[in-house]
């Protein structure tokens, strides 16, 4: 927990202003965001309690609560039951612009993977997933559910979909340790050349929180991706839930082009 000194010095750092403009709860998410940008504040930091930090800043508890649960929705803490607040730890980055896995990605970044695998199964394919595969309905198609664990600690759920036609025999092989995308490219010699994602805010209901260790209706990140070959077959149909709190993306952006040039 944060100590006496430390909030003093937390308190001179936030320059908190009772006669600006600018909202109290909006001065008190800036100056956090900046404390933690800075390294005022550590990730992992158990803050001052609603209280305490009211009384320092003489404002009401209520703002101090908004202020935190608003930087709670933005991923930038969390809170636990009768513990208090916490800064959120650092989060990872997956980049998203190389058709590459979870696995991949995150040892490339010195972490260390486990993959549980909670489900793997054959079924048939629901409308949905026959319409996005470009299969008939009640088409065989194999169904990979598992956790990501990176360093220890729960980060991800993914819900994989592969067509029985393009990987046959499936099965066989243990996606606790090995890779899906390593398997389909030089076991089925599928090349996979390009993918389109979609990802969106949203709150873990109780069974995503169960398995990723965290409150019920904390912030998540939802993505989808549906990956084709060269001849836009549908290797993969996949949805999958991240904690908001520990993960986000980078995208690369290049310059719209014209007859002129870059806009």
């Amino acid at each position: 927990m944060i100590g006496a000194a430390d909030r003093v010095r937390l308190v001179a750092f936030l320059r908190f202003d009772l006669q600006s403009v600018v909202p109290h709860y909006q001065q008190l998410e800036d100056g956090l965001l900046a404390a933690m940008r800075q390294g005022v504040l550590a990730p992992g930091e158990h803050l001052p309690s609603e209280r305490e930090m009211a009384q320092a800043l003489g404002i009401s508890r209520m703002t101090v609560r908004r202020a935190f649960t608003d930087l709670e929705a933005r991923g930038e803490l969390t809170s636990q039951v009768g513990k208090g607040w916490y800064v959120s730890a650092a989060k990872v980055e997956q980049q998203l612009y190389q058709l590459t896995g979870f696995s991949t990605d995150m040892r490339t970044l010195g972490h260390a993977v486990q993959s549980e695998v909670l489900d793997f199964y054959r079924v048939g394919a629901d409308e949905q997933e026959a319409q996005v595969m470009r299969l008939v309905v009640g088409a065989p198609i194999y169904v990979l559910r598992r956790r990501r664990v990176l360093d220890g600690e729960p980060i991800g759920l993914e819900h994989a979909r592969i067509a029985e036609q393009i990987c046959p025999g499936l099965e066989r092989f243990d996606f606790g340790a090995d890779s899906l995308y390593r398997v389909m490219r030089q076991e089925y010699g599928l090349t996979l050349a390009w993918a389109l994602q979609q990802i969106e805010a949203s709150r873990a209901d109780w069974s995503e929180a169960v398995l990723l260790a965290i409150e019920e209706k904390a912030p998540v990140l939802r993505s989808t991706r549906t990956v084709y070959t060269p001849e836009n077959v549908v290797v993969e149909y996949s949805s999958g839930i991240y904690r908001g709190d520990r993960y986000k993306y980078r995208v690369r952006l290049e310059g719209a082009t014209y007859a002129g040039g870059v806009v």
